[in-house]
């Protein structure tokens, strides 16, 4: 019985309810080194919500959208969105981190409630900057499926295409 309750509590943060991998604040500086992060609530209109459903291909809940801006010697370098979504059965939630022109900077997992085994390598991740909302955007064209992690893939694709769609339409792209 006391094995058995050591070996739960050693597998408990693997296959428990979640793990929080990199904190918000941890995530911005890695992305966007030496910035200042002020955050905006912005709440698009019903237009706006269609036209980045539209170019994401993908559909977006309509709710305002909270997006952290990094400057650097008063210069915007980029923006920060955190999309919080369903894999399988249980939460992740994505920092997606996006340049003035568009493309991504990077995609970091914050938190991962599904088991680790469906958690790609930091290899795959490495396969998004320098994207843009494009048909390369997708699995199977510019970003590689993976193997027993496929909901996540197309998680992880559906909430870049959200970020940046959002992204084009709020700042008049």
């Amino acid at each position: 019985m006391i094995r058995l309750l050591i070996v739960g509590a050693l597998l408990a943060p693997i296959w428990g309810t979640g793990k929080v991998l990199v904190s918000r604040d941890d995530a911005l500086a890695e992305a966007f080194p030496g910035a200042a992060f002020r955050q905006e609530t912005l709440w698009p209109t019903e237009a706006q919500h269609l036209r980045a459903e539209k170019l994401a291909g993908v559909s977006i809940l309509d709710r305002p959208v909270h997006r952290w801006v990094a400057e650097r010697d008063d210069s915007i370098v980029g923006f920060a969105y955190f999309d919080r979504h369903r894999v399988r059965t249980l939460p992740e939630t994505l920092m997606i981190a996006v340049l003035p022109n568009g493309k991504l900077e990077s995609v970091r997992v914050l938190h991962f409630g599904e088991p680790v085994d469906y958690l790609p390598r930091p290899r795959w991740y490495a396969q998004f900057p320098g994207l843009r909302l494009d048909d390369q955007l997708r699995l199977k064209k510019g970003i590689h499926a993976v193997t027993g992690a496929t909901l996540t893939a197309r998680a992880t694709v559906h909430a870049s295409r959200r970020s940046l769609a959002l992204h084009a339409v709020l700042s008049g792209q």
